[in-house]
C-alpha cells in the first residue's frame, strides 16, 4: 500500500500543526527530518526533536513513529509536530510528497483503519461524530460509538441468536430427547433478544436528537411573550422584544446548549386570525410559523394569562392535535393575574384540551423566570416518548389484558373481535388494531384503548395515532 500524507489538525494558523503519514513513512521521515538523537533505527512511540526540511525553509519540531499494527491505521505511521503556520504545514506536506508520498483523500486514514481491522463501521462513524460534536452529550454519545459500545451490543445479539439456532438444530436432530428442554428456553432467549433490539431501535431517535439537537418551535398569538420567554431561557437578549404586537415578522432560529444538550429554538411570528391580517408580509410570516410546527420535534404553544384563552388559541390547539404534532401549552405572564383568576384560566385551558388530555400545561413567567426550568425537561420527555417502539408480542399480550378487563360493547347485536395489534411507526407512536369490523368499535371504546396503551407503555404526553382496520379473517 502506498504512503499517504495529510494535515491532521485544522487548517489555518495555530500553535501546532500535525502532519501525518501512513503506509511506509520511514524512508520519507529520514529524508526530511534531521536529529542527532537517532542512533541506528527510529524507535516507536518516542518523540524526537529535530529539524524538518521543506523545499524553501526549515522548522524545528518533533517526530514520532507508531509501528504497525499499534497505530491508528494499523500501518506504520509517522507524525510531524511543527509550528502551526499555514505556510509551514504546506511546505512540510510538499516535502513529503516530493519524497514519494501522495496526498490522502478525505477520510482515507480512517478508511485504512477500517480495512486493516482497527475499527468497524460504527467505530468510524463515532470518529466523525466526535469531530462534529457541538455539545457535551454529543461528545459522550460519539465516544460510546467510537469505543465500540454499539458494535459489542450487536455482536452479543448475534452470538445469542447463534446459540438459539444451535439448540433448535439439535432439537430437529433429536426431538424426543431435547424438545421439552430446549424449546421453552429458546422462546425465552428470543424474547430477551427482541427486547435488546427494541431498546437499540428506540435509542436511535435519542441519538439523533443528541447528535443534531432538538428543534423546538414557539408559536402563539401576537404579543403573548414568546420572544421574552426565549430571551429568559437563554439568559441574554438574543431576540428583539417590543410592546408592539407583531414585532417578530420572520422565524428566528437560536441554537444553544443546556445541560450538555443542543437545542434549536424557532421564535415564530404571532399567529392572528386571517381576517385580521392585511399585511402580505404578516400573512407569509404566519404561514411560516405554522409550517415550523411540522418540522419541530416539540412545539410550545404560548398563551397570555392576562388575556385568557381566545378562539384563535383554541384553533391552534385543534390544528396541533389534528396533525398529531407533539406540543405543550405555556401559560405566560402568570405573575400578572390573581391566584383565583389563574386557577379559572387553567381550568378553561384543561377543558379546551379535553380532546387531547395528554398535553402538559405549564404556568410560566418570562418576567420573573417562574416555571421556566420545567420547559426543557418536559420537551425532552415528550420527544423521547414519541420515539417509543413496542415489540408486537408485548403489544398483543397487553391487548389481551385490556380486552379481558373491559370487552368491546355489542353493536347491532354483534361484538367486534380483536385479532391482533401492531405498531406501524413512531414519531408519533402509531398503533393498528386488526378487528372483525371496525365500524362496530365505538369512539368511546377507541378512547379506552388509547388510555390503556398510554398507561401500560408510559406514553403520557406524546401524541398517539390509533387505527382500527377491518379484517374478517384472523390470518389477514
Amino acid at each position: 500500500m502506498d504512503t499517504i500524507v495529510a494535515l491532521s489538525t485544522p487548517a489555518g494558523k495555530g500553535g501546532i500543526a500535525v502532519i501525518r503519514l501512513s503506509g511506509n513513512p520511514l524512508p520519507i521521515a529520514r529524508a526530511v527530518f534531521e536529529t542527532k538523537a537517532i542512533n541506528g533505527g527510529i524507535k516507536p512511540n518516542f518523540m524526537y526533536f529535530g529539524k524538518i526540511n521543506a523545499k524553501d525553509f526549515s522548522d524545528l519540531g518533533y517526530m514520532v513513529y507508531f509501528k504497525a499494527p499499534k497505530s491508528y491505521t494499523g500501518e506504520d505511521v509517522v507524525e510531524f509536530h511543527v509550528h502551526g503556520g499555514t505556510r509551514i504545514a504546506e511546505g512540510v506536506i510538499s516535502a513529503c510528497v516530493s519524497k514519494g508520498a501522495r496526498l490522502a483523500e478525505r477520510g482515507e486514514f480512517t478508511r485504512r483503519a477500517f480495512l486493516n481491522g482497527k475499527m468497524d463501521l460504527s467505530d468510524a462513524e463515532g470518529v466523525i461524530d466526535m469531530i462534529n460534536a457541538d455539545s457535551a452529550d454529543a461528545v459522550k454519545a460519539a465516544y460510546r460509538l467510537m469505543t465500540g459500545k454499539l458494535s459489542k451490543a450487536v455482536k452479543d445479539v448475534q452470538n445469542d441468536l447463534k446459540t438459539v439456532l444451535t439448540g433448535l438444530v439439535a432439537v430437529l436432530d433429536y426431538p424426543e430427547e431435547l424438545e421439552d428442554e430446549t424449546l421453552p428456553s429458546a422462546e425465552e432467549e428470543l424474547e430477551k433478544i427482541l427486547k435488546t433490539l427494541t431498546a437499540l431501535q428506540n435509542s436511535r431517535a435519542y441519538g439523533k436528537m443528541i447528535k443534531e439537537g432538538m428543534d423546538v418551535a414557539l408559536v402563539g398569538d401576537t404579543n403573548v411573550g414568546k420572544s421574552s420567554l426565549l430571551n429568559r431561557i437563554l439568559g441574554e437578549e438574543r431576540v428583539i422584544v417590543s410592546d408592539v404586537a407583531g414585532t417578530t415578522r420572520d422565524s428566528v432560529d437560536v441554537r444553544f446548549e443546556r445541560d450538555g444538550q443542543d437545542y434549536v429554538f424557532v421564535d415564530t411570528a404571532g399567529v392572528r386570525r386571517r381576517t385580521k391580517i392585511t399585511d402580505i408580509v404578516e400573512k407569509y410570516s404566519v404561514n411560516a410559523a405554522l409550517k415550523s410546527t411540522t418540522k419541530a420535534d416539540v412545539t410550545l404553544l404560548t398563551l397570555d394569562a392576562t388575556e385568557g384563552v381566545s378562539q384563535q388559541d383554541k384553533r391552534l390547539m385543534d390544528l396541533l392535535d389534528t396533525r398529531k404534532i407533539p406540543f405543550m401549552v405555556l401559560v405566560n405572564k402568570c405573575d400578572l393575574v390573581p391566584a383565583g383568576q389563574l386557577k379559572q384560566l387553567l381550568q378553561n385551558v384543561s377543558e379546551m384540551l379535553a380532546f387531547c388530555k395528554h398535553v402538559p400545561i405549564l404556568t410560566v413567567s418570562a418576567l420573573k423566570g417562574t416555571g421556566l426550568s420545567k420547559i426543557l425537561p418536559m420537551a425532552r420527555k415528550i420527544h423521547e416518548e414519541c420515539a417509543i417502539r413496542v415489540p408486537t408480542g408485548q403489544l398483543n399480550r397487553a391487548m389481551e389484558e385490556v380486552l379481558t378487563r373491559h370487552q368491546p360493547p355489542v353493536v347491532k347485536r354483534v361484538r367486534a373481535k380483536f385479532f391482533y395489534l401492531t405498531q406501524a411507526e413512531s414519531q408519533p407512536p402509531t398503533f393498528v388494531f386488526f378487528v372483525s369490523d371496525a365500524d362496530r368499535v365505538p369512539e368511546s371504546y377507541a378512547r379506552y384503548l388509547e388510555r390503556a396503551l398510554r398507561r401500560i407503555f408510559g406514553i403520557t404526553h406524546a401524541p398517539m395515532r390509533l387505527h382500527l382496520r377491518s379484517s374478517h379473517k384472523k390470518s389477514q
